[in-house]
């Protein structure tokens, strides 16, 4: 009897044993990713930090021209999202100028049908990335 006691004691010590580098190696995949994720974060917003744009906006009805001058600073980008405005407060749809402008460079968007009345304002934001998976900037520039 006394073999069966210390035989059974060594296996209870072996599957502890077990599950604690299992829970340790659920624990590290967890945070790994979670580290991952914040890496890429903050890979983000120091390109974005950098890149600066100054839309100019001209309208004739609802076709508008937008030309988009970058500062010196930042890495190439992606591409631009615009949205259009007008005095109403309507808002056009999310447009792509998926080209990149370089430094100190000028991109235009041409010939633009906006879908809204008299666009007085437009608003881009740079990104980076795939264009089928984009990681949009926070900052806004905006015409006015």
């Amino acid at each position: 009897m006394k073999n069966k006691k210390g035989l059974s004691a060594i296996i209870i010590t072996l599957m502890m044993i077990a599950f604690v580098l299992v829970a340790i190696g659920i624990v590290w995949v967890v945070i790994n990713n979670v580290l991952d994720k914040s890496q890429e974060d903050i890979g983000i917003s120091m390109k974005c930090s950098d890149v600066t744009l100054t839309p100019t906006l001209s309208c004739t009805g609802s076709i508008c021209n937008v030309s988009i001058k970058r500062g010196s600073a930042g890495e190439n980008i992606t591409g631009v999202k615009v949205v259009f405005y007008n005095d109403a407060g309507d808002a056009s749809s999310v447009f792509s100028f998926d080209k990149n402008i370089e430094a100190l460079g000028t991109g235009l968007m041409e010939n633009q049908n906006t879908g809204i009345t008299n666009p007085t304002k437009v608003e881009v934001t740079a990104y980076f990335g795939e264009i089928l998976n984009p990681q949009i900037c926070g900052a806004t520039f905006s015409s006015d």
